[in-house]
């Protein structure tokens, strides 16, 4: 059967260089693609659009250049240039380098310093000769310039983001910039630029450490102090890893956070990727959600997530925590009263429920709510009605709703402290959160960020913990979670003289938590059980007990290869009773 081609119509879509606002000859990272497909039009990326200038000979028109150039030649002074210096595409580019040189020439400069940075990432690691040589030329033809340092900075960076080798080569060194770790980062970060410009270097020390061996480089001779008029600096991928590798990243993957408009949730573990993927799918769905975990571990975080990422955001998210409300005040502040619905109803109220329509309702510990109020909960949900206290009419409304709780509401069904068919309507859509010991990978990402968080609001260095640390805090229990370790971040950041974190400066409250030989599963029990207790649970024991024999009962299994006879002797049990015992656990 032959079949026309006019049939099936198509269109080729060229996604590379130019097409799609790249460098030329360049390939372009998907979401460049999708930007400039679904946009319809080519939106060219930041590099290009500086190229751009570069080749239009444009950079006369810039008006800080103009600045810049006028108060250099006023004071007789030098212009300082830093960039990274190859051909690296949507990275760096060496036109941009070259542009500058001719600019410097035709406003008149004469005195104009460069400091070259070659990068081995996206070029060949010996090529930099080849771009060094370019700038000689251009220097030679526009009679502008000199290279006073040619800086090699080799990285090799793994999937995770980690520096697996590096190698740090420094060349010509001949005049007096001052690059001390205390300055390199503020080099390396594009957001600090403005801080160094202008900057007065008074030290005539060329210093750069930057390794975990502590590598330096000094000048052999000292120069007269110099001034940083400019400095171009274009190479966030090896400010990227050094941040990483220091534990202070200010440039998470967006793939690791979710940015609310109260704080942020952060992770790069499978647990969280799993909680951010649920998180999405939600997104175009009004289902009722549970979300259970331990305390501290951010579930009303993730509610407001759910919320900002509805199609009820533009709503307010109405909340209401069950443990702060008195009992007796409790459905008033759920479903509101008339006006003389009781002594001092002065006025009608307006309830949570009533506030909620049409928007979402976070009802926080959820498992802390009197069995007489579950009731009056499941008619709402039942047929999204209820009446106000005192109320003869009732009032409909429309509420998606977002439950957490820290309780096993399975257990309370059990005990009948909690309505069973409540928990059905409760338990649509079932989200646990991980606590802090089971993502252990995300505890430098998170200590960053609450490093940084608490710097900002009390005008301080920005803490940084030392390996020792982090090996220390992926071996704690965590009992109180994201939370202990957020409020220990803001305890360190006030009184901790030094920037460097080390295990000398941590609470001694905190290392009895640590795992180990010298904590028995005995110890173990007493800390989650006093846990559980001083979150105002109760019925431990009861709700304990077929918890730890279903966790014996697997392992006995797991260790028999599932022989129930061999597995009731290593629990010291009949064949029979252990039978019954899988069966009423439902194992």
């Amino acid at each position: 059967m032959c079949i026309r081609d006019s049939a099936y119509p198509h269109t080729l879509i060229s996604a590379s260089g130019a097409d799609v606002g790249l460098p030329n000859g360049q390939m372009g990272n998907s979401e460049v693609g999708h930007l400039t497909i679904g946009s319809g039009r080519i939106i060219q990326q930041e590099l290009v659009r500086i190229t751009n200038v570069v080749k239009n000979n444009q950079l006369n028109q810039v008006i800080e250049l103009k600045e810049i150039a006028n108060s250099i030649k006023k004071k007789n002074g030098t212009l300082h240039i830093t960039g990274l210096c190859s051909d690296g595409g949507v990275h760096s580019h060496i036109d941009h380098l070259l542009g500058l040189i001719k600019w410097a020439s035709e406003v008149g400069i004469e005195k104009l310093a460069i400091h070259v940075i070659t990068d081995g990432r996206d070029t060949p690691a010996k090529s930099a000769s080849k771009y060094i040589k370019q700038i000689e030329d251009c220097i030679k033809k526009f009679k502008v310039g000199e290279i006073n340092e040619a800086i090699s900075l080799c990285i090799d960076i793994n999937r995770e983001n980690e520096i697996t080798n590096w190698s740090f080569t420094l060349t010509k060194v001949k005049c007096a910039l001052l690059v001390e770790n205390k300055h390199l980062d503020a080099l390396l970060t594009r957001k600090s630029n403005a801080r160094i410009t202008s900057r007065i270097l008074t030290r005539p020390l060329l210093s750069i450490s930057a390794s975990a061996s502590s590598h330096s480089v000094k000048s052999p001779e000292p120069a007269p102090p110099a001034k940083i008029i400019l400095t171009v600096v274009t190479i966030s991928k090896i400010s990227k890893a050094l941040d990483e590798r220091k534990i202070r990243s200010k440039k998470r993957n967006k793939e690791d956070e979710i940015t609310l408009d109260k704080g942020k949730i952060i992770g790069k573990s499978p647990a969280m990727q799993d909680l951010f993927n649920s998180i999405g799918k939600l997104s175009h769905s009004d289902s009722t959600v549970l979300l259970v975990g331990e305390s501290g571990t951010g579930k009303e975080l993730v509610a407001r997530a759910i919320y900002e990422h509805s199609e009820r955001a533009d709503k307010k998210l109405i909340s209401l925590n069950m443990a702060d409300i008195p009992i007796e005040l409790l459905e008033s502040e759920l479903f509101g009263y008339e006006k003389g619905a009781f002594t001092g109803a002065e006025k009608k109220k307006i309830g949570r429920f009533e506030q909620a329509h049409k928007a979402t309702l976070f009802l926080d510990e959820i498992g802390d709510m009197p069995y007489e109020t579950q009731t009056r909960i499941l008619r709402v949900l039942s047929s999204g009605e209820f009446y106000r206290i005192g109320g003869s009419e009732p009032i409909t409304v429309d509420v998606r709703i977002i439950a957490a709780t820290n309780q096993n509401l399975n257990e309370k069904v059990k005990t009948g402290a909690f309505r069973e068919d409540l928990f059905h309507r409760l338990n649509v859509i079932r989200i646990p959160m991980p606590a802090l010991r089971e993502r252990k990978e995300d505890i430098p990402l998170l200590a960053a960020y609450f490093f940084d968080k608490f710097s900002k609001e009390t005008k301080s260095e920005t803490k940084i913990l030392t390996d020792e640390v982090v090996d220390l805090f992926s071996n704690l229990i965590w009992p109180g979670n994201v939370l202990q370790l957020q409020n220990l971040c803001h305890s360190l950041t006030v009184l901790s003289s030094a920037q460097e974190i080390t295990i000398s400066d941590l609470p001694n409250d905190l290392l009895i938590q640590k795992k180990g030989p010298e904590l028995t599963w005995n110890d173990l029990l007493e800390i989650w059980a006093t846990e559980r207790l001083s979150n105002g649970d109760d019925h431990i024991l009861n709700s304990t007990i077929p918890v730890f024999e279903k966790t014996m009962i697997k392992v006995a299994m797991k260790a028999t290869k599932g022989k129930k006879s061999e597995a009731a002797n290593l629990l010291g049990w009949g064949r029979n009773t252990l039978a019954r015992k899988m069966n009423e656990l439902d194992l």
